[in-house]
């Protein structure tokens, strides 16, 4: 099939619009729509979607809202879903500052402040203290748990010395 885009002409196999319909899950016209519209990537765009392809150096792509078209001398070879079939950002693995031993230190933390106090964050959800867990592992906020311990420690020594 030959459709034309804003670069020109390019035709489409079978294989990549069989691809488009099973990784997208959408019409052959939404496809056609899609390859219609499409654009280029950026050199900078494109290289970040040669590190996600593993290795395989793409040099003709285009790129439309849910997708990426890769194409051979105007053809379009097969189609690859964002985000899905190709790495992306949450896939990577990542480096955290923390130590295991920084890590296990926290868990203490909170193993003593459920011991002591039964919860330090009555008021809190499930949910919140993964977040909250999760933002520290990734830096994005401080321990909320070292703030109690440190609170219940001091509240401990002021009763020590009251007494």
């Amino acid at each position: 099939m030959q459709i034309e885009t804003r670069y020109g002409k390019v035709y489409l196999t079978h294989h990549a619009s069989d691809r488009w319909v099973e990784r997208t899950g959408r019409s052959l016209e939404e496809l056609v729509a899609a390859i219609r519209c499409s654009v280029r990537p950026t050199k900078q765009q494109l290289n970040r979607i040669n590190k996600r392809t593993r290795g395989k150096e793409l040099k003709r792509v285009l790129e439309c809202d849910v997708a990426y078209f890769i194409l051979c001398k105007q053809v379009i070879v097969t189609v690859y879903q964002k985000g899905k079939h190709m790495q992306n950002e949450l896939q990577r693995s990542f480096t955290t500052p923390h130590t295991y031993n920084a890590l296990e230190r926290e868990i203490e933390m909170a193993e003593a402040l459920v011991e002591t106090q039964g919860t330090a964050f009555p008021d809190g959800t499930l949910e919140e203290g993964f977040i909250a867990g999760i933002k520290f592992v990734l830096c994005r906020e401080g321990s909320c748990i070292r703030d109690a311990y440190e609170e219940m420690m001091d509240g401990k020594d002021t009763e020590g010395e009251a007494a």
